[in-house]
């Protein structure tokens, strides 16, 4: 087996163990806390924290505009470049300090105006907080470094002096405040440590602010951040019109399987980025040909690894449910059920979309995919939450999930790339039981 196999093998895998071990920090440990947090603070409030986190993150797409997507693909290209890398660095934090100084404006301005937020403007205020560690923990670098293991350490520590924190400091319904604040001052203190290991152990020290080099990574990532703001509308959108049209109750319902789906989801989402900056360079160090040869590769495992975990997931919703929560979220198995097709479907626009579209620069057709499936999302949110509630959040995004891996196919198909050529059912087990061959002996 070539060297240089080898060695990409061992760095994907090791990478892949990384951001599973910051996937573990940050979903799965918080999830241990749940059912003691539902317990104790009650649904409704449990309702209100999700939903201001909800809006939150709407604001932080802002901020993120499309520097998740496209600069670990820059920084993969420049990595053995230290002053490029200091240029890259340095003009994405300024730029994202920007944006997150425009957000608050807007977010605080927001808060007061909307009684709705008004009266627990606290709640609100201090889940902010999660933005401004965001900011600092520039994940994007080290998915382009492909160096995931530092992260991870910090990342661990941080997430599970929160977890253990939720339990010192919760002890009564009315300390549900302290909920955004731990949960802002986790990612905040994550993000120093992650800015401390960028400045000392990469030696990315300061540069000057290039405002040209700033405006040109805006437009760079301008049809990426159109595809995050409307990503972000499918996404979030149930939670905050559940919260607006059905109450906290159905906000928690709903919010209490997503959270389970992202926890197990978080295995598809970890692969996907560690593939990503590997397909990036590929297409670029090498052709088109090499790119999309791995890409088939890869699409095989990803197809099989989801649809397992679909089934299981489809199995044991109820199980996984009533352990986590109880009887009183007995209506949250249902949505789990619905949620649970998402990873296969998903599995499938993740190659059409992220290791495809944008490696392949077809990061227009891949925002308009994305645009579509936003515009489908709000429309049948309108039109099947008031009846149905969280049932028809849960409706709405499988639909909305279907129709964007749709699009993306489509638009693949007219560049005339077939990723799927070759694959007959005759040879599938043969090819699927080579590349774990592959990748993992």
């Amino acid at each position: 087996m070539p060297l240089e196999f080898v060695t990409m093998k061992r760095t994907l895998i090791t990478n892949f163990i990384s951001l599973s071990t910051v996937h573990i920090a940050s979903y799965i440990l918080p999830l241990i806390v749940l059912p003691y947090l539902v317990r104790v603070i009650g649904v409704e409030k449990f309702g209100l924290i999700t939903f201001a986190q909800a809006l939150v993150f709407y604001f932080m797409v802002l901020t993120v505009f499309g520097f998740d997507l496209h600069m670990p693909k820059v920084i993969s290209i420049a990595q053995d470049n230290l002053q490029q890398l200091k240029k890259l660095f340095w003009s994405a934090f300024y730029a994202r300090v920007c944006l997150c100084l425009l957000s608050f404006i807007i977010y605080l301005f927001l808060i007061l105006s909307v009684e709705r937020f008004r009266q627990e403007y606290l709640v609100f205020l201090f889940s902010f907080g999660f933005i401004i560690g965001d900011i600092l923990f520039s994940l994007w670098f080290f998915q382009g470094m492909q160096r995931m293991a530092y992260i991870a350490i910090l990342n661990f520590v941080s997430k599970l002096s929160y977890t253990i924190s939720i339990f010192i400091f919760i002890k009564k319904e009315s300390d549900y405040i302290l909920v955004p604040i731990m949960f802002s001052f986790c990612q905040i203190s994550t993000g120093l440590f992650a800015m401390f290991v960028t400045i000392a152990i990469f030696k990315l020290r300061p540069v000057q602010i290039d405002i040209l080099e700033i405006i040109k990574m805006f437009k760079e990532t301008s049809f990426i951040f159109i595809s995050n703001m409307s990503m972000s509308v499918y996404l979030r959108a149930p939670v905050l019109c559940l919260g607006f049209f059905a109450g906290n109750a159905s906000v928690a319902f709903y919010s209490a399987a997503e959270k389970i789906y992202g926890a197990i989801g978080g295995i598809q989402q970890n692969l996907s980025r560690v593939l990503f900056p590997h397909v990036s360079s590929l297409a670029v160090n090498f052709n088109t040909g090499e790119a999309i040869k791995f890409i088939r590769k890869a699409a095989l495992f990803i197809i099989c690894l989801t649809a397992l975990i679909s089934i299981i997931c489809f199995l044991l919703a109820k199980q996984i449910i009533l352990i986590i929560y109880g009887l009183e979220f007995s209506e949250s198995v249902a949505i789990l059920q619905i949620l649970s097709f998402l990873f296969v479907i998903i599995g499938f626009s993740d190659i059409f979309g992220i290791q495809t579209m944008l490696p392949l620069n077809m990061t227009k057709e891949y925002s308009t995919s994305i645009l579509i499936g936003g515009i489908i999302n709000v429309l049948l949110n309108v039109m099947m939450i008031p009846p149905f509630r969280h049932l028809g959040a849960a409706i709405s995004l499988l639909i909305t999930q279907i129709a964007i891996a749709a699009i993306m196919y489509v638009f693949i198909k007219r560049q005339g790339l077939n990723l799927f050529d070759n694959l007959h059912i005759v040879g599938l087990a043969d090819k699927i039981a080579r590349f774990y061959k592959n990748v993992f002996t």
